[in-house]
């Protein structure tokens, strides 16, 4: 995921993306009841998609409080998210064949920014045209184009898509269009499939310099740990300092993750000691949340320099041949990294 820099924070650019794209069609329909049940139906599906995960991680939340503010239900908060904001969509009873034509615009607008910000011009020009396909000719080909264009597009994931598909069958459904509906879905699990086997054959971008990866640093025990040491295993590096606050919410995460994972894969927390408060600082930071994985100490910053630290958090995720395969910017929970490693083992 990409994310955008706003002062000392870091947002993701979808997020961003979702909330130019709404402001912009509020401009373009002005006093239109139709946009403000839809900005209503959004606002309900992010709050009940952001606050499910106090019951679906309830221990993490009772660990880190604050951890609420930057992680969410997942896909089952956001199955629930969508339908609840289906649910409230239904009851105003202002769904009509003008409204799947607004609902398209938003996703075309949504994907024209978020290619913005990531800087695709491809698919920047991609977004504008299928706004203009929405504008002129709201149907069911356009439908399926939306949900292709958006699981093609750089770094949107599946879950964009299941958000549009429901969201599109729920209007269908309480359209003309019923008997529709089973070649609709098969139109967009076929095109779907297309763009994910498109997504594959797209280059991977470099995230390190050269193949310079190899690093030694001493950990808070006392001993010399090099990246080396564990070639032919999946390691996972978390850059962190004790001061930010997504770190401390990703911590009870992390440390379930050390816990439940097997011994081909390597959690190491990597301290940003010269960006940090101190050794003291940290010492107690690790008591007070249990860390019990390896926590290097980057006492000269050569390990954050070498891997572009700028945000934190920031997790690599590498393969067994030493290989970056992801990076994280932002707090990460312990179900995307389980995900992750679980299809490179």
């Amino acid at each position: 995921m990409s994310y955008i820099t706003i002062g000392n924070a870091t947002v993701p650019a979808l997020w961003i993306s979702v909330v130019a794209a709404l402001l912009v069609l509020s401009l373009l329909y002005r006093k239109d009841l139709q946009i403000k049940a839809l900005n209503d139906a959004v606002f309900t599906y992010v709050l009940v998609w952001k606050l499910s995960y106090i019951p679906l991680s309830f221990s993490a939340f009772i660990a880190a409080p604050l951890s609420v503010l930057y992680f969410h239900g997942g896909y089952i908060g956001h199955i629930l998210g969508v339908i609840v904001g289906a649910v409230q969509l239904y009851r105003k009873r202002i769904v009509d064949e003008d409204f799947l034509k607004v609902w398209g615009k938003l996703f075309a607008f949504i994907f024209f920014f978020q290619a913005l910000f990531v800087k695709d011009m491809l698919i920047v020009l991609l977004g504008v045209a299928l706004f203009v396909f929405w504008w002129w000719k709201p149907t069911m080909v356009a439908s399926v184009l939306t949900a292709f264009f958006l699981q093609l597009a750089t770094e949107w994931n599946s879950i964009t898509v299941i958000t549009y598909v429901l969201g599109v069958i729920v209007i269908y459904g309480l359209l003309k269009y019923k008997q529709q509906l089973s070649s609709f879905i098969v139109q967009v699990l076929v095109l779907s499939m297309v763009a994910i086997v498109m997504q594959q054959t797209l280059p991977e971008p470099t995230k390190v310099a050269g193949d310079q990866r190899d690093f030694t640093l001493q950990s808070l025990s006392g001993e010399t740990v090099s990246l080396s040491d564990y070639e032919g295993k999946i390691v996972v590096l978390n850059f962190f300092a004790t001061w930010c606050p997504p770190c401390k919410a990703e911590m009870p995460h992390l440390q379930s993750f050390h816990e439940n994972s097997t011994e081909d894969v390597v959690l190491l927390g990597v301290n940003l000691t010269k960006r940090d408060d101190g050794i003291e600082v940290l010492e107690q930071f690790v008591y007070d949340y249990g860390v019990t994985y390896p926590i290097l100490l980057d006492e000269q910053d050569e390990v954050g320099t070498l891997y572009n630290i700028l945000s934190i958090p920031t997790t690599y995720i590498l393969d067994q041949q030493g290989r970056v395969v992801e990076r994280i910017v932002g707090p990460v929970d312990n179900g995307t990294l389980e995900k992750i490693t679980d299809t490179l083992k």
